[in-house]
């Protein structure tokens, strides 16, 4: 006798006996008005046919699959009824396996794959990031590859430090993912923080509404005209300076998610002191971004010391080899700077702080932003320097303007290109605002080149040299402030990397100027020439400005 010849045989009810409560009591128990086991009434659902075996028990099915009639669910409730469908399915699946065997079976999952798994709830990190990558599968915005590193920023942490040299897309990377966790949480506040910001401009501001854009977006932000806000919450962007901050007015500031600081490497200790006390909502990050620049960098001594960084701290560190954005021309400079100053390289390219600090030549440098002055004619006027190069050394022009009474040097534009062939040059030079308006003082090695842009409408005239006018330039740049604008990078780097040679044998710095010539150093000693020669009582190369120059007072930039 057959198992469901047996199972008919049991109870007296229609349909064979069949006792529903008796076969589904191992499942679950009943409800407690449901007819007791003994003289239950019997339900014909077992009697299948072979068509609904091979429905019911194919590997794409499920127990919503089964299919009962009426008579079959006659007095049944809700929850009886779904536990007949699941022992039905799974009597299906076992009679299934009977008829085909388990190697049929295998080929079966093979056509009918079974349902993936549901997915585990993912962190709302994860969610920030399926926003964009399904717009990206859409074509609706335009998202860079993040860096590798770019995972570890993730994770909640309370301190998430990113140092690192030139190219490795830090600002850019924690931009975009500032942007991400705002729209997955349209609630989150965030001020983005310097030492020094006179005006929005100097902010990343403009770097933020450029990716809002780029991502497709603005319809998740307003954009005003100092900060940003959320649509669909009180989510808000802030920037704001640190240096003019006071313990009574940075209370502004409780209640943030979070505070990203951007070239940290400067924030003083003052600032640190009264910042981190407030950010302290639960839950709360700061985050750093920065290049190092000394080992008693207040930041960099705080998470980057022999004893470790604070607990609860995610320190990385980036490099334009992590960067899946890097050009081919950024590498070639980074592998030509290895070979020319493996020293300089480690810092400027590799993330180091500088070596031999006390061996600088320029002490009184500092980077900042600033706008040029509307009576720049009170000022003596722009003042343009050019350096030549040559071959694998570039060509260099700065434009800037001096403050006799401060005594301070601003640098605010540069333009630098490196094998710069003499019909380029015009087109080099013209990326400086309003070069053509006035006169540029250029080495006078090149009088070729001199008579060649004077061809194409610029105003040169060559340097007077004489005995030992490099160390008297650069000791004249020596007794002023040099105030560097953050555009003008490669001229940062070419002052900070200035330095006195170091003895190899006692490590002790010489008193000499370096043999290698610095480009930079030398348009800027340019530059200002004629003030130096003039306040030491020497000659100096007259000229007459062009007439333009004076009507050009209020349009100067």
């Amino acid at each position: 006798m057959s198992r469901e010849d047996e199972t008919r045989g049991q109870g007296g009810g229609p349909g064979g006996g069949v006792d529903i409560d008796a076969l589904l009591a191992q499942e679950a128990a009943l409800e407690s008005d449901s007819p007791s086991p003994s003289g239950s009434p019997s339900h014909p659902i077992f009697d299948l046919t072979p068509e609904q075996v091979a429905k019911i028990g194919s590997p794409g099915a499920g127990p919503s699959s089964v299919q009962l009639t009426p008579e079959q669910t006659e007095g049944l409730t809700p929850k009886q009824v779904a536990k007949l469908k699941m022992t039905l399915y799974q009597r299906a699946r076992r009679q299934r396996m009977r008829t085909i065997g388990v190697k049929g079976l295998r080929q079966l999952k093979r056509i009918f794959p079974p349902k993936p798994p549901k997915a585990p709830k993912l962190s709302k990190e994860a969610q920030a990031s399926q926003v964009v990558e399904k717009r990206t599968a859409t074509g609706k915005t335009q998202v860079r590859k993040l860096p590798a590193w770019a995972r570890e920023l993730l994770p909640p942490a309370r301190f998430k430090v990113i140092k690192g040299g030139r190219g490795g897309a830090k600002s850019h990377t924690v931009a975009e993912i500032q942007i991400m966790l705002q729209v997955q949480n349209p609630n989150r506040r965030v001020v983005f923080l310097r030492e020094v910001q006179k005006s929005i401009k100097d902010s990343v501001k403009r770097l933020l509404e450029d990716k809002i854009k780029d991502m497709g977006l603005e319809k998740h932000f307003i954009i005003r005209n100092a900060e940003i806000r959320m649509t669909n919450g009180t989510g808000i962007m802030l920037f704001q300076g640190l240096a003019d901050q006071t313990a009574v007015s940075i209370k502004s500031l409780e209640g943030m998610d979070c505070a990203v600081l951007e070239e940290a490497h400067v924030i003083s200790k003052r600032s640190i002191r009264i910042l981190f006390p407030t950010i302290r909502e639960e839950g709360s990050e700061i985050w750093a971004l920065y290049n190092p620049e000394n080992d008693d960098d207040p930041i960099h001594a705080m998470f980057c010391s022999a004893e470790g960084p604070p607990g609860g701290s995610v320190v990385i560190k980036a490099s334009y080899e992590d960067n899946p954005h890097a050009s081919e021309t950024m590498k070639a400079q980074a592998v030509q700077d290895l070979k020319d100053d493996p020293e300089t390289w480690d810092h400027v390219w590799g993330g180091e702080t500088q070596k031999h600090a006390e061996a600088r030549i320029f002490k009184k440098i500092r980077r900042e932003a600033f706008d040029t002055p509307v009576s720049i004619l009170d000022l003596g006027g722009l003042r343009f320097g050019l350096d030549w190069g040559f071959s694998l050394d570039p060509l260099v022009c700065l434009r800037g303007f001096v403050d006799h009474r401060e005594r301070k040097i601003y640098i605010e534009y540069e333009a630098s290109q490196k094998e710069c062939e003499i019909e380029d040059t015009p087109h080099l030079l013209d990326q400086i605002p309003a070069i053509r308006r006035w006169y540029i003082t250029a080495g006078r090695d090149r009088p070729e080149r001199i008579k060649s842009l004077s061809r194409h409408g610029f105003k040169v005239k060559a340097a007077m040299s004489g005995n030992n006018s490099v160390i008297e330039g650069v000791e004249y740049l020596q007794n002023f402030e040099i105030i560097i604008h953050p555009r003008c990078e490669d001229t940062w780097y070419g002052f900070k990397n200035y330095k006195h040679p170091i003895d190899k044998l006692t490590g002790a710095v010489l008193p000499v100027l370096p043999t290698k010539k610095n480009d930079f150093v030398e348009a800027a000693r340019y530059m200002i020439e004629d003030i130096r020669r003039a306040e030491q009582g020497k000659s100096v190369r007259s000229f007459t400005p062009s007439p333009i120059a004076h009507r050009w007072k209020n349009r100067h930039a």
